[in-house]
């Protein structure tokens, strides 16, 4: 033993033992594991002064020269009767608990770490790369216990011996205190338990304790130790679930300075691993199914609210805010980004942005994302219902002269229009005015009812009819072709369930009756220079309230692709002129088309637009056109009024 090490690991001390231990320790130093795990097994007992006499022994049996090489220990396992050469590790594994235990309770002298840590080093590498392979006979411990011991040793000396440098450089390491991290978070076994209950603390107090410095030392360079991080939680989806649990955890208390170290962290570790992924990868499809939208918008309105208590405003808190905001941005994007902005309203984004103290220069051009995506998602039943609440939360804190004066007033400008209307839109849902009405499709039927009178077809469940004769004459007359085609378009993506495809056909009821006129016009003028070319007319509803054009007449050559283009082309040309084709474009990526049938009881409306049309002279110079037309088509609508003409979505 070199003679320059701290004098507490000296064997001398031995010496300075009581005489009931003393042959024992000194028996021990000599080699004798029987004695060894005796005064390991005593030690969470002694006296302080004892635990540090004892130190020489454990630091003796950690000689990293006893460590085998992997054929050694292959060589081992593979003879039964050589087995016994793993009591240097029984042994190893024995002092690593001892040493934990001296550590936990202050008992090893931090001048001592230096010499201390080289023989720790390689045993803890060592632990974590065999431990599964020693059989559990010399294991002494179950492998969490193992783990967890090492980690202990990790962080009990970082707190006066910093160890980023240490466990950057280290595989290993990393790989221990990530399990560590995911098993205080999962609970695995009885451990947690067990050590909460020995410190005399809520559990919940001792994970904020334990979990910090942890992931202070993972958030050096995340990126780059990705694949240690994600093997020691379990797998990629397992370290989202974990991440999203660990914000939850912290969200459910006050703050302190200590959650708030623990929240900038870790969505520092999040967002640079985040960013790096596709929509479809495992652990960005695990954040959003355990909700991170909604973690992240409250991780904002608690760090704002931190800051507004007195807590300090450094890089890291800054960060934070501004990683969450790209990540928002990010989900926001996705094929079900209206899931993501559902669940941010639900936890407070609108009244963050309005009234938040934190924002950051870097922060509005993010903001700037959310003005263009949100209400694109407002065609979603669930996120216009989060939005009434969110939008009425939020409201008190748009009146004050303080934001009057903010980047983000000129944005609500914009932003708050739009959303009004929707809000209207949703009102008119709930009103008595809307009744969910269906047509029975037997063209020479159509009688209108509501949809709880006319029965639907059980092959497709697509078509209604208001008895089983008019089924059966639409059948022949052209559902037979459809039927099977027709079932698979009821799953729109955000859009299967009945009261989300209801409430998009009370907001194109609703803006039918405000547009009419406008409707009436643009559909003329298509027809006018695109004479006997069937059409849709297609509402961009994210257009509406921003002042652009949010009503297009498109040729149905632009729709041929979409798997219902053909049938839709056969039921307009049996309806008659009682058919128009209306379409939602929901915003995406790609954009996707919504098509809504609108029945009318009557042609007169169809064909009074083309019997006008027709009125005119070819090629005539739309200014002097537009005055005549609008004259006339407002007299038409003035006269399907008049007979109750009514139009019902479907």
């Amino acid at each position: 033993m070199p003679l320059q090490i701290h004098e507490s690991l000296r064997l001398t001390n031995l010496s300075k033992l009581p005489l009931s231990i003393r042959a024992s320790a000194k028996s021990a130093a000599n080699g004798s594991y029987d004695d060894l795990h005796a005064l390991t097994c005593a030690l969470p007992d002694l006296p302080k002064l004892h635990r540090r006499l004892i130190l020489p022994v454990l630091y003796i049996h950690l000689n990293a020269d006893k460590i085998p090489t992997s054929l050694q220990l292959d060589s081992i396992l593979s003879d039964a009767d050589r087995h016994g050469e793993f009591r240097p590790i029984t042994a190893a594994i024995e002092c690593l608990t001892g040493i934990s235990e001296s550590l936990s309770q202050d008992s090893i002298p931090r001048a001592a770490y230096a010499d201390l840590w080289p023989r720790l080093f390689p045993w803890i590498s060592f632990v974590h790369t065999c431990h599964l392979i020693i059989p559990a006979t010399f294991r002494v411990l179950p492998v969490e216990h193992m783990l967890f011991i090492c980690a202990n040793i990790i962080l009990a000396i970082d707190k006066y011996a910093p160890m980023s440098s240490t466990v950057r450089s280290s595989p290993d390491l990393r790989a221990v205190l990530t399990s560590y991290w995911a098993s205080l978070l999962r609970r695995d076994g009885e451990l947690t338990q067990e050590l909460d209950a020995s410190a005399g603390i809520p559990g919940s107090t001792l994970r904020d304790e334990r979990c910090t410095p942890v992931l202070a030392i993972l958030a050096d360079d995340p990126i780059g130790h990705l694949a240690e991080l994600t093997n020691g939680a379990g797998g990629s989806d397992t370290l989202a679930y974990l991440m999203v649990t660990q914000l939850k955890d912290f969200l459910a208390r006050d703050l302190s300075e200590l959650t708030s170290l623990t929240l900038t962290t870790i969505i520092a570790i999040m967002g640079s691993i985040s960013v790096r992924k596709e929509e479809d990868d495992a652990f960005n499809r695990e954040l959003h199914s355990h909700g991170i939208a909604k973690v992240l918008a409250r991780t904002l309105c608690a760090l704002d609210v931190w800051f507004c208590r007195g807590g300090d405003r450094d890089r890291a808190h800054d960060a934070a805010v501004e990683v969450s905001l790209t990540l928002l941005g990010e989900f926001f994007r996705w094929r079900v980004g209206h899931e993501a902005i559902a669940g941010a309203l639900d936890g407070g984004l609108l009244t963050f942005i309005v009234s938040s103290r934190t924002l950051t220069p870097k922060s509005y051009p993010i903001i700037k994302v959310f003005e263009a995506l949100i209400p694109g998602a407002l065609l979603y039943f669930p996120v216009v219902c989060q939005m009434k609440t969110s939008y009425t939360a939020a409201l008190p804190h748009t009146t004050t002269p303080t934001f009057a004066k903010s980047k983000v007033y000129p944005m609500w400008q914009k932003f708050a229009p739009v959303v009004k209307l929707r809000l209207e839109a949703l009102e008119f849902f709930h009103s008595e005015q809307w009744v969910s009405s269906k047509v029975c499709e037997n063209m020479k039927c159509f009688k209108l009812a509501e949809k709880s009178v006319l029965k639907n077809c059980s092959g497709c469940d697509f078509s209604y009819y208001c008895s089983s004769e008019c089924q059966k004459i639409d059948w022949k007359a052209g559902h037979r072709q459809w039927c099977a085609k027709l079932a698979p378009l009821i799953d729109f993506p955000g859009l299967v369930s009945p009261r989300s495809r209801a409430y998009l056909r009370a907001m194109l009821e609703y803006n039918l009756g405000q547009f009419r006129p406008l409707i009436m016009l643009r559909q003329a003028a298509f027809i006018y220079t695109n004479p006997d070319t069937p059409f849709f007319t297609a509402f961009d509803f994210q257009r509406l309230g921003t002042g652009e054009d949010f009503i297009k007449i498109e040729a149905m050559s632009a729709y041929e692709r979409a798997p219902e283009a053909a049938i839709r082309l056969e039921q307009l040309a049996r309806s008659e002129g009682r058919l128009q084709l209306h379409a939602v474009i929901i915003n995406g990526n790609p954009p996707l088309l919504k098509m809504f049938p609108m029945w009318s009881t009557s042609a007169r409306m169809m064909d009074g637009i083309h019997r006008i049309v027709k009125s005119f002279p070819p090629a005539l110079p739309w200014t002097e056109m537009c005055p005549p037309l609008v004259d006339q088509l407002r007299e038409l609508h003035m006269q399907c009024v008049a007979h109750r003409v009514r139009d019902i979505y479907s």
